[in-house]
C-alpha cells in the first residue's frame, strides 16, 4: 500500500509523466534512453497512436515496450494492456521477460503497486497487462479486451498473421485506445510489412538502426558484416532493422522494384516518345479489390486511375475511352475475368480493345503457364533494362508481393490472387494492369517514322519496350 507521502507524490508527478514518457523513464529508473527509443515513447504517449517499429538485433526495441507497459499501468486508471507475439515462447522468454526485470527495478513505492503472475501484471488500482498469444487459426483470444484506457502491444509482429490484428482492432474505438508493434523486418508480405508500405499513412513508422544504437556494439556489426557481407538481407535485417530485399521465391525483388522508381523522377521523353502507347485495364466488380487502369509507353509508365470496385461498365468504359483520346493509346488491353462488358460497351464506340485472359495461353511462350506469368517475366525483364514506375508504396507492394515457382511439368507458375489473400498479401490489381501492357505486341502506324528519327538523333537504348 501506499503511504501518504507516496499518494502525493503520483499525484503530482503523473500528470507529468502522462505527457511524457521520457521523463517518466528518466526518473522512474534514472536511465537515459536512447534517440530511438525516445522516438517511440513520444509516439507512444499521443492518444490513439498507432506505432509501427521495424528494428535491428539488440537496439533495445524490447526495452522500449517494457517501459511502455510501466507507465500507461502507471499513469492511466483502469488501464488495460494485452500483450502478444506469434508464440509463447516468444512472449514470455522476451517481452514478458523484459518486463519482469524492469518491474524488479522499480522503485519500492511503485514496485509494490504491481502483483506478478506467468501471464497478468496487475496493479492495485485495478489496471493489467497480460500475455495472450493468438493465431491465424484462432484469433479470438485477443477480442473482447475493452477498456476506455487500452494500449496493443505486439512483439515480433512480422510474424503475427492478419487476422490477428483485424481481432485486436475490434477493441481500438475507445479515443485513448493505443497499438504498438515492432519486429525484426523479416518478411516482406502480411500486415507489418504493409504497415511500413502501403498502409504507412495510417502509421507513425520507425526504424531503430543498429548503425546508430549506442546499445549494438560494432564489434557485432562488423561480425555480420564479414560473414554476410553490407550488402546482405542478414545485414538489412540485423544491423539496419531493414526489410530483404528479395526471397527465393519472389518473383520481383524489392531492389528491382526500388531502382525502377528511383529513375523515375530523371526519365525524360525523348526516351520513350517514339514508342507505341499502350494502356492496360484491371477491372474489379467485387470483394477489395480496386478497378485500375495503367498507361505504358517504352520505358514511361503512368497510373491514370483507380477506383473502387465498380460494375457500371457503361460508366467506366466512357472514362476509358476518355484515357484512350488524351493519351492517342495506340492499344488497350483489359483483363478478360471482369472484362468483357467493358469490350463490349468499346464496341458500340467504335474502339478496338483487346481481352486478356489471365489463365489463358493463347500469347504464352515456352516455359510459363499462362499469359499472366508470361506477361509479368515480360514487366520485370522493363524494370531491369530501365523501366520508370511512379513512387507508389502500393505499387511496390503489388510488384514484390506474388510468388512464384517452376512447376512438375516445368512451367513457370505465378501465385495466384487467392492464394495470396489466404496468406493475407492484397490482390496486386495495380501491378496486373501494368503488366497487360506487356500482353502482345504494339505496332502504331507512325511507330516506324518515329523510331528512326530517335535512332538517328541517338536517343535509342534498350527499353524492352513491346
Amino acid at each position: 500500500m501506499l503511504t501518504q507521502d507516496d499518494a502525493l507524490f503520483l499525484k503530482k508527478k503523473i500528470p507529468e509523466w502522462r505527457k511524457d514518457p521520457v521523463k517518466f523513464v528518466k526518473e522512474v529508473w534514472q536511465v537515459e534512453p536512447t534517440e530511438q527509443q525516445k522516438q517511440f515513447l513520444r509516439a507512444i504517449a499521443k492518444p490513439g497512436a498507432k506505432v509501427s517499429v521495424k528494428s535491428g538485433h539488440g537496439t533495445g526495441k524490447t526495452t522500449g515496450m517494457a517501459w511502455v507497459i510501466h507507465w500507461f499501468l502507471i499513469c492511466y486508471d483502469k488501464a488495460k494492456v494485452p500483450v502478444t507475439a506469434p508464440t509463447a515462447a516468444q512472449l514470455k522468454d522476451a517481452l514478458w521477460a523484459e518486463l519482469k526485470m524492469w518491474w524488479n527495478l522499480l522503485p519500492p513505492q511503485l514496485h509494490d503497486l504491481f502483483e506478478w503472475t506467468s501471464d497478468h501484471f496487475t496493479s492495485e488500482t485495478g489496471s493489467f497487462a497480460m500475455a495472450r498469444t493468438a493465431s491465424k487459426d484462432k484469433p479470438e483470444a485477443l477480442q473482447g479486451i475493452h477498456a476506455d484506457n487500452i494500449l496493443f502491444l505486439i512483439d515480433e509482429a512480422s510474424g503475427v498473421a492478419e487476422e490477428v490484428f483485424i481481432a485486436a482492432g475490434s477493441s481500438l474505438s475507445a479515443e485513448n485506445a493505443r497499438v504498438a508493434m515492432a519486429s525484426n523486418p523479416t518478411q516482406t508480405t502480411g500486415y507489418f510489412y504493409a504497415s511500413h508500405n502501403k498502409n504507412r499513412n495510417l502509421w507513425q513508422t520507425l526504424t531503430f538502426n543498429g548503425e546508430e544504437s549506442p546499445r549494438v556494439s560494432q564489434a557485432y556489426i562488423d561480425s555480420i558484416a564479414n560473414e554476410y557481407g553490407k550488402d546482405s538481407d542478414v545485414y538489412r535485417v540485423r544491423v539496419l532493422g531493414e526489410f530483404p530485399l528479395a526471397s527465393d521465391m519472389q518473383f520481383i525483388g524489392m531492389d528491382i522494384v526500388e531502382t525502377a522508381m528511383q529513375r523515375y523522377a530523371n526519365i525524360r521523353p525523348a526516351t520513350y516518345e517514339f514508342a507505341p502507347v499502350i494502356i492496360g485495364v484491371d477491372p474489379a466488380y467485387d470483394g477489395d479489390d480496386d478497378f485500375v487502369i495503367y498507361l505504358r509507353q517504352g520505358l514511361y509508365s503512368k497510373l491514370l486511375g483507380v477506383w473502387p470496385k465498380n460494375d457500371n461498365d457503361g460508366k467506366m468504359a466512357r472514362i476509358l475511352a476518355d484515357f484512350e483520346d488524351q493519351y492517342r493509346a495506340d492499344a488497350v488491353m483489359i483483363d478478360k475475368g471482369c472484362g468483357m462488358g467493358l469490350q463490349s460497351f468499346g464496341k458500340v464506340m467504335g474502339r478496338n480493345w483487346q481481352v486478356i485472359a489471365f489463365g489463358g495461353t493463347d500469347f504464352t511462350g515456352e516455359g510459363y503457364l499462362n499469359n499472366r506469368v508470361q506477361m509479368w517475366a515480360k514487366m520485370k525483364q522493363w524494370l531491369i533494362d530501365g523501366g520508370a514506375i511512379e513512387y507508389d508504396d502500393k505499387l511496390k507492394a503489388d510488384l514484390i508481393g506474388p510468388m512464384a515457382w517452376v512447376n512438375e511439368k516445368g512451367l513457370i507458375q505465378l501465385e495466384k490472387k487467392e492464394m495470396m489473400k489466404k496468406r493475407g498479401v492484397p490482390t496486386p490489381n495495380r501491378a496486373d494492369a501494368l503488366a497487360l501492357t506487356f500482353a502482345m505486341p504494339v505496332i502504331p502506324d507512325k511507330f516506324e517514322t518515329k523510331f528512326k528519327a530517335a535512332k538517328r538523333a541517338g536517343r535509342i537504348r534498350k527499353a524492352g519496350s513491346m
